[in-house]
This record gives C-alpha cells, sequence and structure tokens, in this order.
C-alpha cells in the first residue's frame, strides 16, 4: 500500500467507502497546516491518503488491529511489571 501527501480544505474521514465503489481510501496523520495564499494565511489539512481494494482494506484493517493489540499488551505487561517491582 502505498501512502502519498494530500491536502484539502475539508477534513477528511479516515476512511471513505462511498467515493470510489469498490475502492476505499484511506487517510491517516491528519493534521491541519497553515498556508499563505495571496497574502493571507488559510488552514488546510494534511493528509497520507492511499486507496485500496476491498481486499487490500481488509488485510490493512487486521494488521491495524494486530497492531493495536500488541501495543496494548506491551503497555499492560509494563503496568504489570512496574506493579510487581514496587
Amino acid at each position: 500500500m502505498v501512502f502519498k501527501t494530500v491536502r484539502g480544505s475539508v477534513e477528511p474521514k479516515t476512511t471513505d467507502f462511498t467515493s470510489s465503489p469498490g475502492m476505499v481510501y484511506v487517510r491517516e496523520d491528519i493534521h491541519t497546516v497553515e498556508v499563505e495564499a495571496m497574502d493571507e494565511k488559510i488552514t488546510e489539512w494534511e493528509y497520507k491518503e492511499s486507496l485500496m481494494t476491498m481486499e487490500e482494506y481488509s488485510a490493512y484493517a487486521q494488521a491495524k488491529a494486530l497492531e493495536t493489540q500488541t501495543a496494548m499488551d506491551d503497555t499492560l505487561a509494563a503496568i504489570l511489571l512496574n506493579q510487581m517491582e514496587v
């Protein structure tokens, strides 16, 4: 999956199943940036975006869920270890 940096004037959804039939737009690292346009500062949305097939999205979502679960397990292990040391 390839993510590219995109900017827009509207806050994007993290996942978009409707803009492209049979495809899914996935967006990460969504934040605002200040840009200068015609001597005026405006706020735009900047994010990483990837267009995926439903199969690619399913694999991506499973990997993200596993990543989240692993991080939660690591955090819980650290907390328990810290409690044992006290």
